[in-house]
C-alpha cells in the first residue's frame, strides 16, 4: 500500500516510496510457494509430467475440495511473520489422508497466511475493495489462485507478469532513462490473463478454516518454542 504518512505497526514494514513524501507499507513472509517446493522434493515432483506441475497438482487437490477443510497447514517450513518461534506444520492428519489431502492443506495454509497479511493492514489503514492482483508462482495454478479469491473473499486478477519485483524494477530504470513518461505510462500496463471470482460455498468453508489456523496458531506458540532449536542447519 502506497500513502502519504508512515504508519509504523510489528506486523509490516513501511520504507520511502520512489515518489518523495508517500510511503509504502507491505506485510510480507517467507511462507508461499517455497513451501510447495518443500513438499514437492519430499514427495515427488511430477514436473516431468507434459501439462506441468501445476495442472498435475490442481487435478490432485480438485479432487479432494469437497466439504471442509480436514487437514490444516502452517506454511512456516522456512519462516513465519509472527514474533514467537514457528515450524511447518500439519494438524489433523489421519490414515485416510493421502497426497492430495496435503497438498489442499498446504495450498489453503499459504492462502491464509496471506489473509493475516492482509487483515493485519485492514485493521489500520484503508485497504482497497478492488480486486486483489496475483502473480508469482501461485498464480500459474488456478486451483490456487480460486483459492485466493475464497480466502480474502473478493475477485483475483491474474496477469502476464511473472516477476513482478524485477518488473517494477524495469520500469523505474526505463523512467529514469526517458523510454517511459512514468509508471503509470499505458505501455507499462499488465494484461489480464484470468479473473477468479469467490465461490460463496468455499468462502464459508475457509473462513472456518481461518478460525481454527488462527486458534492453532496461538496454542502452539509455546510448543513450537520448546521444539525451536535455536539454528539453523
Amino acid at each position: 500500500m502506497v500513502g502519504e504518512h508512515p504508519v509504523v505497526d510489528p506486523r509490516w514494514q513501511v520504507r520511502p516510496f520512489v515518489r518523495p513524501g508517500q510511503w509504502m507499507t507491505m506485510s510480507t513472509s517467507p511462507a508461499s510457494v517455497a513451501n510447495l517446493e518443500w513438499f514437492l522434493r519430499l514427495t515427488g515432483d511430477p514436473s516431468e509430467h507434459r501439462e506441468g506441475v501445476h495442472k498435475t497438482i490442481g487435478r490432485e487437490v480438485e479432487a479432494h475440495l469437497d466439504g471442509p477443510s480436514e487437514v490444516l497447514f502452517h506454511p512456516f517450513v522456512y519462516g513465519s511473520p509472527h514474533p514467537q518461534p514457528t515450524s511447518g506444520t500439519f494438524l489433523g492428519l489421519r490414515g485416510w489422508h493421502g497426497r492430495g489431502h496435503l497438498l489442499r492443506a498446504l495450498m489453503e495454509g499459504v492462502v491464509l497466511n496471506h489473509r493475516w497479511h492482509v487483515d493485519a493492514l485492514a485493521s489500520k489503514l484503508p485497504i482497497s475493495e478492488a480486486p486483489a492482483r496475483l502473480t508469482g508462482g501461485a498464480a500459474h495454478s488456478e486451483v490456487w489462485s480460486q483459492m485466493f479469491a475464497d480466502a480474502l473473499r473478493r475477485p483475483v486478477v491474474v496477469t502476464d507478469v511473472q516477476e513482478s519485483a524485477a518488473r517494477g524494477a524495469a520500469l523505474l530504470a526505463a523512467t529514469a532513462v526517458g523510454l517511459l513518461d512514468d509508471v503509470t505510462d499505458p505501455r507499462a500496463t499488465a494484461a489480464v490473463l484470468r479473473r477468479h471470482e469467490p465461490d460463496p460455498t468455499r468462502v464459508a468453508v475457509l473462513d472456518e478454516a481461518y478460525g481454527v489456523y488462527l486458534e492453532a496458531l496461538e496454542a502452539l506458540g509455546p510448543v513450537w518454542g520448546r521444539l525451536d532449536a535455536s539454528g539453523t542447519p
